[in-house]
């Protein structure tokens, strides 16, 4: 960070005259506070509330700041460090506290309950303090009061949400025992119970609810409630209906599951992903039609519950005859020709970067998947007729060789066409990579060989047959 972006967050606010005077102190202050973001913003709000709310001259204002961070043991450090950041963090944030009383220190702590990295619903928050007799201004004066003082990284209350730094959430979570953290995370579960009995509850609310439940039954040692709650049917199905992704049921079941019947349930759910993206009703009779009660102990129990949920008239199987969880552990679904295989099918596929795959087939289209959300993220189009392979280049572009006679080089993120080699005058069925920037196509008419780099056709071998 430079030394004008440093000042920009530490003074920002502040009397210009009276910045520019203190410009070497301020200098030097950032530089205490390794021109890190959080800790600069951190000590700006408290220049801002002595400077401006106190009227008191900023050279003292800075002196006190030192003072302060003299006696809580900051010198310099290194940003880059985690622990040195954590040491930081904690002896800054003290200085930002010093201005709520004992009631805002005590709900500020308390916010360690919450996960990481997350949007954290103001309605939940209310929630959580109502049990200790504050309402929704209540909670919203708070926050607010919080966020001017930079100890939250952001609040909106226009979409009524609050954000943690985690080095601040890191901070809160270190000032409590085990002990503390699980009569916490109890006190928020008591606190939005009544949201799956029927509390009215917003929607943010309400998502947080069904995503974060199993993380607070866990932060509050109350693992028999989780165990239960994975093979509850009515759950699964109310889970799915909320949030609308199959993929956060399946990522329950990775994260969770302790019993064989857990297991054989996450399995199900990861098969039939691709069937409730497109429609969450199937939930019930997809699992009812691929476990058995045989598959693994109480796993009948469970089976017999989603029974009893199905709404008629309905068509469920009476067994399950469907495809089993087992080899086959998901399934990405999309082409067109899929479904038909006579008429066509998919006819090329290859691994590319960061754990996405890229598929071909009777389509003028090349589909993306991502293989952790198992989800098709995006689609390339381009050719005229049928693609036939593909092949990633050591750069992270993808070839694909088509029925157009045409091999086309691509970048996957961006979607877009970035050259074309031309020169077959035949469907070309085969592309492979070579060593040196090379590429190799293959058709009815050659085998021809590429120089990607400069784009041209550097050989040339003719075929008396078709290449299959």
């Amino acid at each position: 960070m430079s030394e004008d972006e440093a000042l920009i967050l530490l003074a920002g606010g502040l009397p210009q005259l009276q910045v520019e005077t203190q410009g070497v102190e301020l200098d030097k202050l950032a530089a205490r506070l390794g021109k890190w973001a959080l800790l600069l913003r951190l000590v700006g709000r408290f220049l801002n509330e002595r400077v401006i709310r106190n009227r008191q001259p900023l050279d003292q204002a800075i002196a006190g700041v030192n003072k302060r961070l003299d006696e809580k043991g900051l010198r310099a450090f290194d940003a880059r460090n985690e622990t040195d950041r954590a040491k930081a963090v904690a002896r800054t944030i003290g200085v930002g506290m010093e201005f709520l009383d004992e009631a805002g220190r005590i709900r500020f702590l308390e916010l360690a309950v919450f996960p990481e990295d997350i949007n954290i619903p103001i309605g939940i928050a209310t929630r959580f303090w109502a049990q200790t007799g504050l309402n929704e201004l209540d909670a919203e004066d708070i926050l607010a009061e919080l966020y001017d003082l930079s100890l939250l990284v952001d609040l909106e209350l226009e979409s009524r949400t609050f954000r943690l730094h985690d080095t601040v959430r890191h901070f809160l979570k270190d000032q409590f025992n085990d002990g503390k953290i699980v009569s916490l995370h109890t006190r928020l579960l008591n606190a939005i119970t009544n949201i799956d009995m029927g509390d009215e509850a917003d929607e943010l609310t309400l998502n947080y609810y069904y995503q974060h439940r199993l993380y607070h039954l866990t932060e509050a040692k109350n693992y028999e409630a989780r165990k239960a709650l994975l093979a509850d049917p009515l759950w699964l199905m109310k889970k799915l209906d909320a949030l609308r992704s199959p993929q956060a049921l399946v990522a329950d079941f990775e994260k969770y599951s302790e019993s064989s019947a857990h297991y054989v349930i996450g399995a199900t759910l990861r098969l039939v992903a691709g069937i409730l993206a497109r429609d969450c009703r199937q939930l019930l009779p997809q699992l009812i039609g691929r476990i058995a009660p045989r598959d693994a102990p109480s796993v009948g129990i469970f089976l017999k519950s989603a029974r009893n949920l199905i709404v008629a008239p309905a068509l469920v199987p009476t067994t399950a005859t469907l495809t089993r969880a087992r080899a086959e552990v998901s399934r990405l679904e999309g082409h067109k020709g899929e479904s038909i295989p006579e008429e066509g099918g998919i006819f090329a596929m290859i691994s590319l970067p960061n754990g996405l795959l890229a598929s071909a087939g009777d389509e003028t289209d090349i589909r993306i998947w991502d293989l952790a959300t198992e989800s098709q993220i995006s689609q390339i189009c381009g050719h005229t007729s049928w693609v036939y392979s593909l092949a990633a280049l050591p750069n992270g572009l993808l070839a694909s060789a088509s029925d157009d006679h045409t091999v086309r080089i691509w970048n996957p993120t961006t979607r877009a066409e970035l050259f074309r080699l031309d020169g077959h005058n035949a469907p070309v069925y085969h592309v492979v990579t070579l060593p040196n920037g090379r590429l190799a196509s293959a058709g009815d008419d050659a085998i021809r060989i590429w120089d990607t780099i400069s784009k041209s056709l550097s050989g040339k071998f003719m075929l008396d047959c078709r290449v299959f």
